[in-house]
């Protein structure tokens, strides 16, 4: 029986192969967004 392993990965490890290396304009505009999205919704989150 073939027993499967779950391929585990962290996040930046994720963000690296799907968004490219830190320094890269995909990368960078992925980092400012989430930055971005962060801030507001933190903000809404406060606000309840």
């Amino acid at each position: 029986m073939n027993k499967l392993t779950p391929n585990i990965i962290t996040l930046n490890q994720f963000k690296d192969k799907h968004f490219g290396k830190v320094g890269t304009v995909s990368r960078d505009e992925l980092d400012n967004d989430y930055q971005f999205f962060k801030k507001i919704f933190l903000k809404k989150v406060s606000n309840k």
